[in-house]
């Protein structure tokens, strides 16, 4: 995997994550250091440094795993969901890995190096380290300050002088703090009906592709010709720099089109008119081309184009596929949900596969007039093969290139169908040297008739495709309206069914694969949760601050305009496993304080004073890295910004719940 959008993006937002154990590991330090300088019989630095790191390692270490653990379903992505965002999780789960090791091994030695004054290191001969009981570690926390003793910063008393207010104040009202966080969590589950679903963002790739159909057989002189018509339209727009036309591709090509197919580049440049949006432009340029008779247009970026046609096989964002035996049937349905989707408002470039009727020549042999000249139908319709289209039998090397040596009739001798009637074929039941020959029409049926200008299938089954894309709507409530529509309005005969593909199907398989699969991670969560604390009851009590933390990115992203998408939940799968590990942390040294006989009022405000700092730290580094994903042109992040955003409003809240809530519902729960 080397470096790209999705593996930078991964970085960026694990750089919180990434300093999350060492902040932890050296406030915690710093604050052992602090008291041990204040004790009356100060310990050896070394050893307060050990038993500092030793305190919270526990915690960083599950922390760091559940993370890890809540993250994992993004590889269980399928397709194209997997391909793109499987970089960015394995840059991410990297990333933390390693910073839980650094955080376990070098954060600690530079702590004693860095941290420990020379002075101090006297103390430290003959020290030997060992595991120390949590109580012993803790006994020194009500050490008194004299009056040439350390202090943390003001910012820090002062920030603590108030939230102790606050904590205080929750505590008191245990009822009224539960009830307005579950106001608060409704609240926010109440919107949800409100977003649009899509599969992936919008790109702004600052380009346009316009693929043009017009009816087979159209000449290359008349797609050129409305080309130019096409060209004329968007010239007008000073955004659009250039348009090149393509009509057609080579037999030889592996996207063979005929000249009736044209695709137009379109290269555009927004910082020539800031007045109009990407959106706005795109509607416009939809309206122009609507008003060319009698052509097709399908508007999309190259990017989004190529992803369309990977999912459906078709470029567009949705495919509907009707499936069925007999042609001018399937053509029938198509025209209905044609007709059908003109009437949903958000569906535009609807196309339908054209099943245009062509003039061929049709050559029925006769067996039994063919078995009477003592003829083999396999060897006659190869004959006939050989002398209309031609056989390649050797080779002709001029110079350095190479031409293909073709047997077949002359142009005289197959232009007409009066040639091809008299085509002559071997009837060895004639004579017996069987060289005697007679005219095709003596055994074959030739005629001129309409048939299939091509036949699509899929899995072998012959279909017919309505492919359209969504403008000014989301994917899902778009799909849902034609759904409902075309169950209603389309009858299917006995053996024809609908399929939908493209981005809806590709959006309900990465939802459904992330949700099932974020199931287990949690189950997974709370077996670790458990092994942390002993009890299931701390366990969901850490678990319950996962809903809080939803809030504030389900409001960051309303907030944005954004839809839910693939980015955003994982977005959302980014902002668990922050809230799991603040969770644990603040948990987890509760209980350490309770180990030294405290009373719970105390060891509740003590704790949370003590984690006060390192979790403000860890997400105020959290939000600074997710800023670059979201300051400035969105080009090229587009993936990241919906992930970004759902982090950064789930910070806000889930930080604040976090410091609040648990205290106060662990405050109840253990007395």
């Amino acid at each position: 995997i080397g470096i790209n959008s999705m593996t930078l993006g991964g970085l960026a937002i694990a750089i919180g994550e990434v300093v999350d154990d060492a902040i932890i590991t050296v406030e915690n330090v710093v604050r052992r250091l602090r008291l041990n300088r204040n004790a009356i019989s100060p310990l050896p630095p070394i050893k307060v440094v050990f038993d500092a790191v030793q305190e919270v390692r526990n915690s960083v270490v599950y922390a760091t795993l559940i993370v890890i653990l809540i993250f994992l379903p993004i590889f269980f992505l399928q397709d194209l969901a997997g391909r793109i965002f499987s970089p960015l999780g394995v840059a991410y789960i990297a990333s933390v890995t390693a910073s839980l090791v650094v955080s376990v091994t070098m954060v600690p030695a530079l702590c004693y190096l860095l941290l420990v004054r020379k002075k101090e290191k006297a103390l430290d001969e003959g020290v030997v380290l060992h595991t120390t009981d949590s109580r012993e570690l803790l006994a020194d926390d009500t050490a008194p300050v004299d009056e040439a003793g350390e202090q943390e910063t003001r910012f820090v008393l002062w920030l603590k002088r108030h939230f102790l207010r606050l904590l205080n104040l929750a505590l008191r009202k245990f009822w009224w703090v539960v009830g307005l966080s579950g106001v608060a969590l409704v609240s926010a589950l109440a919107l949800l009906p409100y977003f649009g679903l899509s599969f992936l963002p919008e790109f702004r790739e600052g380009n346009y592709i316009i693929a043009m159909t017009t009816l087979p057989g159209t000449s290359l002189e008349e797609s050129m010709r409305l080309g130019a018509l096409v060209r004329q339209d968007l010239l007008k727009y000073p955004q659009v720099v250039s348009i090149d036309q393509r009509a057609g591709r080579s037999e030889l090509d592996e996207d063979a089109q005929p000249p009736n197919f044209s695709e137009f580049d379109v290269r555009l440049d927004f910082a020539k008119d800031g007045n109009m949006p990407p959106e706005t432009l795109l509607k416009k340029i939809r309206q122009d081309l609507a008003n060319i008779p009698g052509v097709v247009f399908n508007v999309g970026q190259f990017i989004a184009h190529r992803m369309d046609e990977v999912q459906s096989g078709v470029r567009a964002q949705v495919a509907i596929k009707i499936f069925g035996d007999n042609l001018s049937t399937l053509y029938q349905l198509g025209q209905q949900t044609q007709t059908l989707l003109h009437s949903v408002p958000g569906a535009v470039d609807i196309n339908l596969e054209q099943q245009i009727s062509v003039p061929q020549v049709t050559i029925k042999i006769d067996r039994a007039k063919a078995a009477r000249y003592g003829i083999m139908v396999g060897d006659v319709a190869q004959d006939i093969q050989m002398s209309l289209n031609g056989e390649v039998l050797s080779s002709v090397l001029e110079g350095r290139r190479t031409f293909d040596l073709y047997v077949r009739l002359d142009d005289a001798g197959r232009n007409s169908m009066e040639a091809i009637r008299d085509v002559l074929v071997d009837a060895p039941g004639l004579n017996p040297d069987g060289k005697a020959k007679i005219p095709l029409r003596e055994i074959a049926d030739i005629a001129v008739e309409d048939e299939p200008y091509s036949i699509n299938r899929e899995s072998v089954q012959r279909l017919i495709v309505v492919a359209f894309n969504v403008q000014e709507r989301d994917l899902a409530s778009v799909i849902r309206e034609t759904q409902s529509k075309i169950g209603a309005q389309v009858k299917l005969p006995p053996g024809y069914y609908i399929e939908y593909g493209g981005q809806f199907e590709s959006q309900r398989q990465a939802n459904r694969t992330l949700l099932s699969f974020g199931a287990l991670a949690l189950f997974g969560a709370l077996l670790l949760l458990y092994k942390v604390f002993g009890t299931f009851r701390e366990s969901l009590l850490v678990l319950f601050n996962l809903p809080l933390a939803m809030i504030g990115g389900i409001v960051a992203l309303y907030l944005a305009g954004a839809n839910m998408s693939v980015a955003a939940v994982i977005g959302f799968i980014t902002l668990f496993g922050i809230a799991t590990r603040n969770g644990i942390i603040l948990v987890a040294h509760y209980n350490q304080l309770r180990n030294t006989g405290k009373p719970l009022q105390e060891v509740v405000v003590q704790g949370t004073l003590d984690r006060l700092v390192p979790v403000l730290m860890t997400a105020t580094t959290a939000a600074l890295a997710l800023i670059p994903l979201l300051w400035g042109s969105p080009v090229g992040k587009e993936l990241e910004q919906p992930l970004a955003q759902v982090v950064l409003g789930g910070l806000f809240t889930s930080t604040f719940l976090n410091m609040v809530v648990v205290p106060t519902v662990y405050n109840r729960m253990e007395q």
